[in-house]
């Protein structure tokens, strides 16, 4: 059962004060939950997180397309969009990274990405016009206002955006659905893993196991001269606080992609151990530390026999 504080949420706020100073914490106290979701995204600050690092990206496409070298956004353009004609649509777009991608492997695709956050969305533009893409459009949108035409999406797609929203299944059923074509698909890049990051207990000692087996340098937390001890659990206060929209549903993703889609495809990704580990420290771990990481990815493997992934690559369709 999830706590409402932790011990950890007390580390974490330490962390977060030291790395980007108390405006960011104050800015925590919005009472208006929009604007504390949108605090968690500032373009300018530098995340010491897993996908940081080459090597992980790497194992990312290995376990995604089955080649380390073929990142998942081409794999999806060889493969599933044949339509190329069509349109794809990514809520949540971000910085535009992924969709650009697919843009430039699928010239005739019109590719649409939308954003609450206006100033990732202005990185978005600026970044396409860089690259003299004509067939992609960035707007600054809510998923819960923008509206379709019936039957005219090709493609969806989610780049961890879809744990962020709430109420899946009616998301699904009033809005997605009935936008998609018959036959089109959802292409799903994604945490999948317990509501709100509240890891089970078994999780959280598997991974502070893989933890111990750092050196103490290669787990210097960023920003800071503090070395990292621990893998602590998150309270439900601190996560509501920090970012309401985190997670808020993400157990539900894949019960209903399972029940309203035909699933064509659909892989482990992992995360378990990496990402509560390299939390923070993944920065030592970008061009260092290769014969510890590929410990820690044994680890996880070891750990994805018997419980599921908290991350998923799939394709699913639309039921005819």
């Amino acid at each position: 059962m999830a706590s409402w504080i932790t011990s950890g949420d007390f580390i974490e706020t330490a962390i977060k004060l030291r790395q980007r100073g108390l405006p960011f914490l104050l800015s925590k106290l919005s009472l208006k939950g929009e604007n504390r979701t949108l605090s968690a995204f500032q373009p300018e600050f530098e995340h010491a997180n897993w996908w940081i690092i080459p090597a992980i990206q790497s194992r990312m496409n290995l376990l995604a397309t089955g080649d380390p070298n073929k990142p998942y956004e081409i794999y999806l353009a060889e493969k599933h969009i044949q339509s190329e004609k069509g349109i794809l649509v990514s809520p949540g777009c971000g910085s535009g990274g992924h969709e650009r991608r697919i843009a430039s492997a699928c010239p005739n695709l019109s590719v649409i990405g939308f954003d609450l956050s206006s100033e990732l969305i202005a990185e978005a533009r600026q970044k396409t016009q860089d690259s003299r893409l004509l067939n992609i459009l960035f707007e600054t949108n809510s998923i819960y206002q923008r509206t379709y035409a019936p039957a005219s999406v090709d493609y969806f797609l989610f780049h961890a955006s879809l744990h962020h929203f709430r109420n899946i299944e009616n998301l699904f059923l009033n809005t997605l659905l009935p936008a998609l074509k018959p036959g089109g698909k959802i292409f799903l890049h994604e945490y999948t893993g317990p509501n709100r990051m509240m890891l089970p207990t078994h999780q959280l000692k598997a991974a502070q196991q893989a933890l111990n087996t750092l050196p103490k340098e290669a787990r210097k937390i960023l920003g800071t001269n503090w070395v990292k001890r621990t893998i602590y659990a998150h309270g439900e206060l601190r996560m509501r606080i920090s970012d309401p929209s985190e997670c808020i549903q993400s157990s539900s993703i894949l019960p209903v992609l399972h029940q309203h889609l035909k699933v064509i495809e659909e892989k482990k990704l992992g995360g378990n151990i990496l990402m509560p580990v390299l939390k923070h420290i993944a920065h030592h771990f970008v061009s260092d530390y290769s014969r510890e990481l590929q410990t820690l990815m044994a680890i996880e493997d070891t750990y994805l026999k018997d419980y599921p992934s908290d991350f998923t690559f799939g394709v699913y369709q639309k039921l005819d």
